[in-house]
């Protein structure tokens, strides 16, 4: 018997759509790649001002507090955007 997943927001009658997590249109797989990317980068220029063979452990430190920090501001915004589409919609 297959279980249920989080996803399934559609009940019984589409059994697929609920055992199975939806696949990320190619725009948003790139979407999120290119975010990944455009993060990182700022994260590295702004930690690391004269980059050696290895980085630091500071400088380590510093890239994962930032993009952590990134992405919790992200979820902010997706947060607050959604809640603003709730009120409107």
């Amino acid at each position: 018997m297959l279980r249920r997943s989080y996803f399934c927001r559609f009940g019984p009658r589409l059994l697929r759509a609920c055992t199975h997590p939806p696949r990320p249109s190619a725009a948003a797989a790139l979407a999120a790649r290119t975010a990944t990317q455009s993060i990182t980068s700022k994260c590295f220029n702004g930690c690391v001002s004269d980059p050696d063979q290895d980085l630091s452990r500071r400088q380590k430190t510093c890239i994962a507090e930032c993009q952590d920090n990134y992405v919790k501001v992200m979820q902010l915004v997706a947060q607050s955007m959604k809640e603003t589409g709730d009120r409107m919609g």
